[in-house]
């Protein structure tokens, strides 16, 4: 208001009341597309608090310091004032958040009278490109008072003074958008290959999947496409369909590996936070005469919404049953992708059923042929009751059995062992080969 004052001499105008603005902004629910990008709406609410008029109001947000890199981001939807009755702040068409055009205002044509409130919005698409944390942003407002400067940082929201104490420049609070990063981990082993003896084999696959990250996920699926391991002229079938050990994730009855159904679940499947299941499938497969080791990957993908919009999520398979071996969290890491390895070769080790330690012609000992192609051996041989006689970690035919036992039962002069039939295993250690089990007749 304006009082005057009448002196002797002149007359003194006293301009009595105050000058003060405020701001929030607000940031809408984010709409993940299709194309892996998020839109974002955010609206910027600027309100003069004071008694008085103002001008040159100057609103400026920096959307660089908003979506540091790697994440990038486009404004698909410049700034509009959105309460148009009455506005006066004029938005300036070439901001785009970066460089000398973070002021989306025209502050010389830009002012609000006593009480307004003006809100501006405008829309954004980030790509995270990798970025995995939380985006701050503030808005900066600033007017002129007559000869008085003023400014505020903005409050989240939509009310720039949330504790209405009248005092808007109290309230300063980061508006911060948090995408759901979606972190699922796969692991893929390969059991031990057996023999149908017609030169065709089965093995058993066991996949491990894990939700490693702070929301549920869903839409998950396993691709395994099989044509991609057994390559012609192997073949191959699915003898068992997939089952799933925990129940947590529905299985496809219909998968066979190729065609439209290289997914072992079904279309709707998801994971609560931290939830893991395991899925496993039995596959017989013939070499005809082909290579005999085989390599594997599965890759695992998710999605942060149900209706399928929302942030997706994938992993390559790392051999084993750990999807994240490393123990960080992250199962995604460029060294946690290990091909799962298996061999369809018979083990080619050829057992005697005999020997004779004192035979002349050359029949003293045990030779295992082919033994050497397994070094990481362990060759255990039993009595009739059961008890081990004779163990050997690394056997090979330079020092084959002579019928000399190692262990602390009984035995003949010289440690050697009773004529007889005893039982044999022979493990393959590190080899997905399994071990190989019968009887050796030892005579003199």
């Amino acid at each position: 208001s304006i009082i005057p004052i009448q002196c002797s001499t002149a007359t003194i105008t006293v301009i009595v009341g105050n000058s003060l603005i405020g701001t929030a902004k607000s940031v809408s629910t984010p709409t993940y597309n299709t194309d892996g990008t998020i839109s974002l709406n955010y609206r910027i609410t600027v309100k003069n608090y004071g008694s008085l008029a103002l001008t040159n109001v100057s609103v400026a947000d920096n959307l660089t310091n908003t979506f540091p890199s790697p994440a990038t981001y486009t404004i698909t939807n410049a700034p509009v004032v959105t309460t148009t009755l009455g506005t006066q702040l004029a938005i300036d068409n070439l901001y785009t958040g970066a460089g000398s055009n973070t002021v989306m205002t025209l502050p010389l044509t830009s002012s609000l009278a006593v009480g307004r409130t003006d809100t501006v919005s405008f829309d954004v698409k980030v790509s995270l490109n990798g970025f995995t944390g939380s985006f701050n942003n503030f808005a900066i407002v600033s007017a002129n008072s007559g000869t008085i400067s003023l400014v505020d940082t903005s409050s989240s929201g939509n009310n720039p003074d949330p504790n209405n104490n009248g005092n808007p420049n109290d309230d300063d609070e980061p508006t911060i958008f948090t995408p759901t990063i979606v972190k699922i981990g796969l692991a893929k082993m390969a059991g031990k290959v057996e023999s149908d003896g017609t030169g065709c084999h089965s093995v058993t696959f066991k996949f491990t999947i894990k939700n490693y990250g702070v929301s549920p996920v869903y839409n998950v699926s396993l691709i395994d496409n099989l044509d991609n391991t057994f390559i012609n002229p192997a073949t191959y079938s699915v003898v068992s369909a997939p089952v799933s050990v925990t129940g947590a994730l529905a299985t496809n009855a219909l998968f066979s590996g190729n065609g439209n159904n290289t997914n072992l679940l079904t279309s709707t499947n998801s994971l609560s936070i931290g939830g893991v299941d395991t899925i496993i499938v039995k596959v017989r497969f013939c070499s005809n005469g082909g290579v005999t080791t085989y390599s594997n990957i599965a890759v695992v993908s998710a999605n942060s919404s149900s209706t399928g919009l929302g942030n997706t999520g994938t992993d390559i398979s790392t051999n084993g049953l750990n999807p994240d071996p490393n123990g960080n969290g992250n199962p995604s890491d460029n060294d946690e992708g290990i091909v799962t390895v298996f061999s369809g070769s018979d083990v080619g080790v050829l057992v005697p059923q005999g020997f004779n330690p004192n035979d002349v012609n050359g029949n003293q000992t045990w030779i295992l042929k082919g033994i050497e192609n397994f070094p990481d051996n362990v060759v255990s041989v039993y009595n009739r009751w059961g008890n081990l006689v004779y163990q050997k970690e690394g056997y090979s035919n330079a020092e084959a059995w002579n019928g000399i036992a190692n262990s602390n039962l009984p035995k003949l002069g010289a440690n050697r062992l009773p004529q007889g039939t005893y039982y044999y295993v022979i493990e393959f250690k590190n080899s997905d080969q399994a071990a190989l089990k019968g009887f050796v007749v030892l005579q003199y």
